[in-house]
C-alpha cells in the first residue's frame, strides 16, 4: 500500500465520517483508514450555499475512490451549528451538547383494561431503536404494549409507567417514535405525558413512521412522570414506541 493519509479535521461521506489532517497527530490520536489513491484524489470541489461560494480555504472538500468528501465543520457552521469533540463519550457533538440525568426505567406500569380480554406491556432498555429505517442507536427505552381481547370487541388499550422525579427536574429532553419491530399501518398509539395530578404535559399520536425529534416537555415542580400508551379499538397488534436518549434536565 503506498501513502496513508492521517485524519484529524472532521469530513464525512455517505458511508463514513473521518478526520482529515495533513499533518501527523500524536501517536493517542492517529486514526488509520483504509489507503486512498492519491492519484485518484479529484480537488477543486466548491461548497454552494444559496448560490455563493463558501468554499473554506484550508480543509478543502475532494473526491477519493468515488466518494465526496467535505468538511463537517465548515457545513456545519454554514447551517448555524457549531461543532464540538466530546472526549468522555468518545464522540463528535453537532449543535448543542445535551447533559443532564438519563431518564431511569419506571418505578411500575399500571394495565388498565375495559371490556374483556388484557394487555401485554414491557418496557426495556439498551437495545437497538430504529424508526422509519433510520438508526436511533440503542441509548433509551422500548414500551411495547399489546392487547389480547378473547371476545374481539371494541376496547380501550392503556398502559401507564410512571418515574419518580421528585420535583428535581425542569425539563426532558428526548426524541420519541414508533420502532420498525412489528410496526403496523392501521395501529395508532397516543402517547401521553402527564404529572402526578393528571395535568397532561405533552401528548403524540404516533403510527407506522412516525417520529418527533428534540422534544422539549416542561417538568418542573413534576413529582412523579407518568407515561401513558393508549389505543382505542385495537387491531390486537404489538406496537412499540421508542422513548429516543431521554435526558432530564434541573
Amino acid at each position: 500500500c503506498g501513502e496513508r493519509l492521517y485524519f484529524s479535521a472532521l469530513f464525512f461521506s455517505t458511508f463514513r465520517c473521518c478526520w482529515l489532517l495533513l499533518h501527523e497527530p500524536p501517536s493517542a490520536h492517529v486514526h488509520r483508514l483504509p489507503c486512498l489513491n492519491l492519484s485518484r484524489i479529484q480537488d477543486g470541489v466548491k461548497l454552494i450555499k444559496n448560490g455563493i461560494d463558501k468554499t473554506p480555504s484550508d480543509n478543502k472538500p475532494f473526491i477519493a475512490n468515488g466518494s465526496t468528501y467535505v468538511p463537517l465543520r465548515a457545513v456545519s457552521e454554514l447551517l448555524g451549528a457549531n461543532v464540538t469533540w466530546d472526549g468522555d463519550s468518545n464522540a463528535v457533538v453537532i449543535g448543542d451538547k445535551v447533559e443532564g440525568d438519563p431518564l431511569p426505567l419506571p418505578s411500575n406500569i399500571v394495565k388498565n383494561k375495559e371490556g374483556e380480554g388484557y394487555i401485554k406491556a414491557a418496557i426495556s432498555s439498551n437495545e437497538k431503536m430504529t424508526i422509519n429505517g433510520k438508526d436511533y442507536g440503542t441509548v433509551g427505552m422500548k414500551f411495547m404494549t399489546k392487547f389480547i381481547n378473547s371476545a374481539w370487541a371494541p376496547v380501550k388499550l392503556k398502559a401507564t409507567a410512571s418515574y419518580p422525579l421528585n420535583a428535581q427536574y425542569s425539563s426532558l429532553l428526548l426524541s420519541i417514535g414508533t420502532d420498525d419491530e412489528d410496526a403496523k399501518k392501521d395501529e395508532t398509539r397516543t402517547v401521553t405525558f402527564s404529572d402526578q395530578d393528571s395535568k397532561i404535559l405533552k401528548q403524540f399520536s404516533l403510527s407506522k413512521g412516525s417520529v418527533q425529534e428534540a422534544v422539549n416537555i416542561n417538568v418542573k415542580g413534576v413529582v412523579t412522570l407518568n407515561v401513558e400508551v393508549s389505543d382505542i379499538e385495537s387491531g390486537f397488534y404489538a406496537q412499540t414506541i421508542n422513548l429516543v436518549s431521554p435526558v432530564l434536565k434541573k
